[in-house]
This record gives C-alpha cells, structure tokens and sequence, in this order.
C-alpha cells in the first residue's frame, strides 16, 4: 500500500510538474533584423514615441526627419516628484539611413552624440523601431507619424493634463 501511495504521489508531482515548465513565447525579436528595404524618402517627416508614461513619469521624444540629411529631435519629460513640471530639448540632428539603421548625431556643449535605431517595419504612419540606449541595452517600440513638432508637443500635454484628472 505504501509503494502504490508513493507511485501515485509520484504520477501527481509530474502531472503538475510538466504544468509548471509550459513556456510562453517572447514577443520583442530582440533579434530582428532591420528592414533594408525601407527608404530615406519613406522616413521624411515628423515621428514621435512615447518613452514612458506611468504614474510616476511621463515622457515623449519626436524626430523631425528633413531632406537633405538634416533635422531636429526634440525630448519632452516631467516627473511627479517635481510636481509634474515639465522639460523639453530640442537639438539640430544630421541623420543618415544604411541598411535599415537609422544614425543621428548632433553636438551639444561641444560634445557629438549619436543615437541609432533598427527601422523593424513601416506600415502607414506607424513604424516599429529597435532603438540602441545606453551601456549596450536596446529596447522596441513603435513610432507614429505626426503633422508637426507642435503637434507631438501637444500630445505630449495631452497625456500630461490626464495626470491631473
């Protein structure tokens, strides 16, 4: 009787056992290569993102992509430990497209930064980017397509204003 309660115990813990291990797919396809064939002209524009919007934090980026290797990127944030008072950048970018990666540079205080990003997928006014941070991390997030700077700038307001409701 103790060999069939421990067999059974046994046939119990594997059932539930094999429950346990069921693995979930992950959605980001950190590896995902770039989409070679989306073109400098398909980019031209206004683009913005939303970098974070929690309780906490809220915060906005928007790229102004002109003709000509030229441009303006422009960062919004604002923090409810400083009372949700909000701050804004706005720089002169020259940007070029090779294979699918998008390359901004722009100095500031003498300094040349660059940013770069995967261009995933374009499908109308919204493109997926694979987006290269600080210390070798890179994160995903789609980008839309916006009229102007005013306008991300709006929006950005738009999702402020909701903090106060």
């Amino acid at each position: 009787m103790k060999k069939y309660f421990y067999l059974m115990g046994l046939m119990l813990c594997m059932v539930f056992g094999s429950m346990a291990f069921v693995a979930c797919d992950d959605d980001d396809d950190d590896d995902a290569a770039p989409d070679t064939s989306i073109t400098a002209n398909q980019i031209l524009g206004c683009w913005y993102g939303i970098d974070e919007n929690t309780s906490e934090r809220v915060g906005a980026f928007v790229v102004k992509l002109q003709d000509g290797g030229r441009g303006v990127y422009a960062e919004y944030k604002a923090r409810a430990k400083h009372d949700w008072e909000p701050e804004g950048a706005e720089v002169e970018i020259e940007w070029q497209l090779t294979n699918g990666t998008l390359t901004m540079t722009c100095e500031r205080n003498g300094e040349v930064m660059e940013r770069k990003a995967d261009l995933l997928k374009l499908s109308g006014n919204k493109m997926n980017i694979r987006r290269y941070l600080e210390e070798g991390q890179t994160d995903q997030m789609t980008i839309e397509r916006c009229e102007s700077l005013q306008a991300a700038e709006d929006i950005f307001w738009d999702l402020l204003e909701e903090k106060f409701d």
